[in-house]
C-alpha cells in the first residue's frame, strides 16, 4: 500500500505512511429524504465531526461553557423577575378586589331609601302624595330655566352631605367613606 522505500547510496530505507483516503461528503438528497431523516443522520454523526473534537479538546470549550452558564443564569434571572411581577400582580388584584368590594358596600349604604328621605326631610323637603305629582308646563319660563342651570361646586355638596351624615371625606386622600350610623335622627 505504501510507497516503495528508496535506497540510496548509503541513506536508510524511509517507510512512507499510507495516504489516508476521506470519503467525499455525501450530500443528502433533498427530493428523496424526509426533513426527520436527514436530522437524526447529522445528529448521529455529530460526536465524530472534527471541527467539535477539536472544540472539547481546546482552550476553546472553556468558553464555550461559560457562555451556556452565563446564559443559563441569565434566563434563571429573567424567570426570577417574571415570578416577582406575577406576585406584585396578585397581591394588587386582591388589594383592588378588597377595595371595589368596599366601595360596592358604601354605595349600598348611600343609595338607602330610609337615610335618602330622612336627608330629604332634614332639608326640609316632604313626600308627595299620590294625587300631588304632576307636571308643571314651561310656559315662556324654559329661557329662564335653562338660564339657571350651572355645574355644582363640589365643596358645597360635600360640606352639605358631611353636615347631614351621608358622606365623610379624607382630604388627605381624597376617598369617600359613608357613615350610615352617623345618619340624621330627628
Amino acid at each position: 500500500m505504501g510507497r516503495p522505500a528508496m535506497a540510496g547510496a548509503g541513506a536508510p530505507a524511509i517507510e512512507w505512511a499510507p495516504r489516508v483516503q476521506y470519503r467525499p461528503r455525501r450530500r443528502w438528497a433533498r427530493s428523496g429524504t424526509p426533513l426527520i431523516q436527514r436530522v437524526v443522520a447529522y445528529v448521529r454523526a455529530l460526536p465524530d465531526h472534527s471541527l467539535l473534537d477539536r472544540i472539547v479538546r481546546g482552550r476553546t470549550w472553556i468558553a464555550v461553557l461559560g457562555v451556556m452558564l452565563v446564559g443559563i443564569v441569565a434566563m434563571q434571572v429573567e424567570m426570577l423577575k417574571l415570578g416577582a411581577s406575577i406576585g406584585r400582580s396578585i397581591s394588587q388584584t386582591a388589594t383592588l378586589q378588597s377595595k371595589n368590594e368596599m366601595l360596592r358596600a358604601s354605595v349600598a349604604a348611600l343609595s338607602d331609601d330610609q337615610r335618602i328621605e330622612k336627608l330629604a326631610a332634614h332639608q326640609g323637603m316632604v313626600m308627595p302624595g299620590p294625587t300631588q305629582i304632576a307636571f308643571v308646563p314651561a310656559a315662556g319660563r324654559l329661557q329662564q330655566a335653562l338660564t339657571n342651570i350651572h355645574a355644582p361646586a363640589a365643596s358645597t355638596f360635600v360640606a352639605a352631605s358631611a353636615t347631614a351624615g351621608g358622606i365623610a371625606t379624607n382630604a388627605d386622600t381624597g376617598s369617600y367613606s359613608a357613615s350610615p350610623q352617623a345618619s340624621y335622627t330627628p
